[in-house]
This record gives structure tokens, C-alpha cells and sequence, in this order.
């Protein structure tokens, strides 16, 4: 849980490194004003195991590498309307990849920032959430609902 307005920066010593949250219940949680992010290109996973959730009303930044945060359960990843999530200008891949096909949640309000990286999959954007392109790339949201 990342609240009180702090930040969080998680730093994967060598590539492969995983972190599976796993809590029957809100496994992830990050509060308005909040940050979590990474520092390294060291790939990270990011896992909400099956039967778990996360909240996203701050926000979740991966500046650099092939990280993934990777929903399993359908809608168990759900970022509320002053959410938000960034693949930073060195990102790369598919962020949501893994993820079940309506893992990962954008209601209306939230914002999918993308400077760097894959266009979004394994996704869902509600009607009113924002989809941000501040990259020199195509935009890839055919598969979007």
C-alpha cells in the first residue's frame, strides 16, 4: 500500500525479477497522491495474483525497460478517476502484457500516459478515461474497448 501522499520507487536488482501481490483481497493499493514507480531498466513484473485487487487513484510510472503489470483476473486492476499510469520515455513492450484481457481497468476520469512502449493491451478504457499519446508513433488502439 503506497498512501499518505508518499512515493515508492522500486529498483529490480537483476532482469526477471517478479513481485506478485497476493493478499485474497486488495493486494495493491495506491492512494490520490501517491506514486509507485521503477528506477531501473532491469525488467520488473508487477503480478496481482488470482483472486487479488488493486486500486490506482494516484498513480503508477515506469520510466525505463520492459517492465509489466500484470492483471490476472479480469477488472482486478482498476484505476479510479484521479488515477493514472505512464510508460516513461524509455519504456518498452507491452506493459499490460499477461494480463487477462479485461485485466486492467481505466474509469472515467483516469489517464493511460504514453511517451514510450507498445500501444496498450489487455486493457479496458471506460467512457470519460483518457488515453494520452506523447510519443512520435502510430496510435495503436484498434483493440480497445
Amino acid at each position: 500500500m503506497v498512501s499518505n501522499n508518499s512515493s515508492v520507487t522500486l529498483i529490480a536488482g537483476t532482469t526477471g525479477n517478479t513481485l506478485t501481490m497476493d493478499n485474497s483481497g486488495q493486494a495493491l493499493s495506491v492512494a490520490s497522491g501517491s506514486a509507485l514507480k521503477d528506477s531501473t531498466s532491469a525488467v520488473l513484473t508487477l503480478t496481482v495474483a488470482t483472486g487479488s485487487t488493486g486500486s490506482v487513484a494516484g498513480s503508477i510510472t515506469f520510466f525505463s525497460g520492459a517492465h509489466r503489470l500484470i492483471a490476472t483476473d479480469a477488472s482486478s486492476v482498476v484505476f479510479s478517476s484521479t488515477g493514472s499510469f505512464t510508460a516513461g520515455t524509455s519504456s518498452t513492450g507491452a506493459l499490460f502484457t499477461g494480463s487477462n484481457a479485461t485485466g486492467v481497468i481505466f474509469q472515467s476520469g483516469s489517464s493511460y500516459i504514453q511517451q514510450a512502449a507498445s500501444a496498450p493491451t489487455n486493457c479496458t478504457f471506460q467512457a470519460g478515461s483518457w488515453l494520452r499519446y506523447q510519443q512520435n508513433a502510430a496510435v495503436g488502439i484498434s483493440a480497445k474497448t
